[in-house]
């Protein structure tokens, strides 16, 4: 059966509203994109040794698929180009990833997250792309998020209930554990729903009373359910945003709304009754108050210093770190986990994007992640000085990518492809544009198809593996 590719994609062709102007969209011509990035929770396949990781990667090339069509077909219409600092970082993270395949003791494990890493960055660069040139809206797509947003918090209360009728008692010891999420770990579902949060706070902005009020209960419902989830770093992670931006908002804005220290009031009032729950009952918060996972983390990063100091300019070769991890002792893990000390099991990451990357890429590696993590709240932060008061969405997206990077600190996001999208979605909103003094050269698309093509190819060879 031959498609006609033009046709597949056609409906998501048409040039979409700027949310900032408040232009009306056709939701139903864009049906393809958002189709993918609402069904993000239920994409999974149980007979994959992980049911979320590989398929949701190829979710994500699924995703800049269309984007490189509209690219392409919509060329005449691209006047400006993301930053140029943001695409040689982007280029330079590809690059450090692909000279580290000379280290690497196991190539198909670096070939593969090479693949990864590319797609990663040729996907921020499409989006910074098309927002830029006003050919993908950012409403239609907090609309995508919102959805998956909830079908991820009615997926962990399925799972909630049913674990609970099989008799274990969820709050207890460390049984919040057992949990599997939509993605796998209670954690992984909390830095999602985490990253979703802009985008159903940004569906609030100027809609009538009744949406406001369901949008804001649902909010905190995904914050209590985050609480209950007992993810230590997000929870800190928002937090430090928090007063990050507080800090900003106080340096950018000659006059300060009375609404700001009602937020600041209210939420001091939220976690003084958190605080108070958790002094009466401790043993319902065992997760946590324990421990044991920052002590677990120490000694993991521990390991990978040392592991960095043998490799400092080119690392051990990506996906390599977890092959020579165990070469720098596993003893101490008695103190909290027997099972690595003894050798049955190990680990696949040091729980820190910027040690991972480090460790496997490099100094100058991690750095240029580091980057580009960083870049997009700057940039996001000289808008606000602009825009002033009207920048609500960058207000919203700033908060949530300073959450993130204290995230990516502790833990592992990297790895998640789903993760990855959604970031994309927010922080290329950010990047700024460089007018381009000729028309727009299709040539230039041909490296994020040739990435994005060897991305399709690591990824279906290791579906057998998988399986």
């Amino acid at each position: 059966m031959v498609v006609n590719c033009g046709v597949l994609f056609s409906p998501i062709l048409s040039p979409t509203f700027d949310l900032m102007e408040g232009k009306q969209l056709a939701f139903d011509k864009k049906w393809l994109l958002w189709l993918l990035l609402a069904c993000i929770p239920w994409v999974q396949w149980h007979t994959l040794a992980d049911p979320t990781q590989l398929t949701r990667l190829l979710l994500y090339q699924l995703f800049c698929l269309p984007l490189l069509y509209i690219s392409f077909t919509q060329r005449h219409h691209i006047q400006q180009l993301p930053h140029p600092l943001w695409s040689a970082l982007l280029l330079l993270w590809v690059a450090f990833y692909a000279w580290s395949l000379q280290q690497a003791h196991n190539p198909h494990e670096a070939y593969y997250t090479l693949s990864k890493i590319g797609v990663y960055a040729i996907g921020v660069w499409l989006l910074s792309l098309l927002y830029i040139n006003k050919l993908l809206s950012f409403k239609p797509i907090a609309v995508a998020i919102a959805i998956a947003s909830a079908l991820s918090f009615a997926l962990l209360l399925l799972e909630l209930i049913d674990v609970q009728q099989q008799g274990t008692q969820l709050w207890h010891q460390k049984n919040l554990y057992v949990l599997h999420t939509a993605f796998g770990h209670k954690n992984l579902y909390s830095s999602f729903q985490l990253l979703c949060l802009p985008f159903v706070g940004i569906l609030l902005v100027g809609a009538n009373k009744q949406i406001k009020v369901l949008g804001s209960l649902f909010i905190l419902l995904v914050l209590a359910s985050i609480v209950l989830m007992q993810t230590k770093a997000v929870l800190a992670g928002m937090a430090l945003s928090f007063f990050i931006c507080v800090g900003m908002y106080r340096i950018t804005q000659s006059t300060h709304s009375t609404w700001m220290w009602r937020v600041v009031f209210g939420l001091f009032i939220l976690a003084a009754g958190f605080l108070f729950v958790i002094k009466q009952h401790p043993e319902w918060f065992t997760v946590l108050l324990s421990g044991d996972t920052a002590k677990e983390r120490l000694l993991l990063w521990k390991n990978s210093y040392l592991m960095w100091l043998e490799n400092p300019w080119f690392g051990v070769g990506a996906g390599n770190w977890q092959i020579y991890f165990p070469k720098y002792g596993l003893g101490n893990f008695m103190q909290t986990n027997y099972l690595v000390s003894d050798g049955y099991t190990t680990f696949q990451r040091p729980h820190n994007d910027i040690i991972w990357a480090a460790c496997e890429t490099g100094i100058l590696g991690a750095l240029v992640y580091l980057l580009i993590l960083v870049l997009p709240i700057y940039w996001g932060y000289t808008t606000i000085k602009q825009q002033g008061k009207k920048a609500h969405i960058q207000w919203l997206i700033i908060f949530t990518l300073i959450a993130y990077v204290f995230v990516a600190l502790v833990d592992f996001p990297l790895e998640r492809a789903e993760h990855q999208l959604v970031w994309a979605l927010l922080a290329a909103f950010l990047v700024p544009s460089k007018s381009l003094q000729t028309g727009f050269k299709r040539i230039i698309l041909f490296i994020p198809f040739a990435i994005l093509m060897g991305s399709m190819y690591y990824t279906f060879q290791r579906f057998p593996n998988e399986v």
